[in-house]
């Protein structure tokens, strides 16, 4: 199964469109960083993506359950955590420390960087050790651009 499936996620709000189309498959293990000018729909889709924001068009599969549909929602809700970031809460922990209580909040055993591991092992070929998804980002970000353009 494949956690994160998106597929034509589009969100307009009127005439202006802050989400055109975006296709992306995230793989266990594969860590995926979302890398645009201000603007270019990186919140949107990830409040699109958690659930929080219907989409104008387009599906969205978390573990296989559609986050904006009850009650496959709730089960969407559980296989998925949104870590913001400016913190709310916590704001004396560390990025690591911040993942590291969600994942002890869902259940996920052991340190995030055993957990991520073997995942990448089961993917014929391996997997990069990131992947960054580029949208109108400036030209000195050009090195984050290894994976798919959004």
């Amino acid at each position: 199964m494949v956690p994160l499936q998106v597929a034509g996620l589009r969100r307009e709000y009127g005439r202006l469109v802050a989400l055109a189309g975006l296709d992306l498959t995230i793989y266990a293990g594969e860590c995926v960083a979302l890398v645009g000018v201000n603007g270019s729909g990186k919140s949107t889709a990830v409040r699109a993506i958690a659930g929080l924001l219907g989409p104008s068009a387009g599906s969205v599969r978390v573990c296989g359950h559609d986050p904006h549909r009850e009650p496959d929602a709730e089960h969407a809700r559980a296989a998925l955590a949104v870590v913001p970031d400016t913190p709310l809460l916590y704001d004396d922990l560390s990025v690591r420390q911040h993942l590291e209580l969600v994942t002890l909040s869902h259940g996920v055993e052991g340190p995030i960087d055993e957990w991520a591991r073997p995942a990448r092992a089961r993917r014929p070929g391996g997997l990069p050790p990131a992947r960054a998804l580029a949208r109108n980002a400036p030209e000195d970000d050009a090195g984050l651009r290894t994976g798919s353009t959004v």
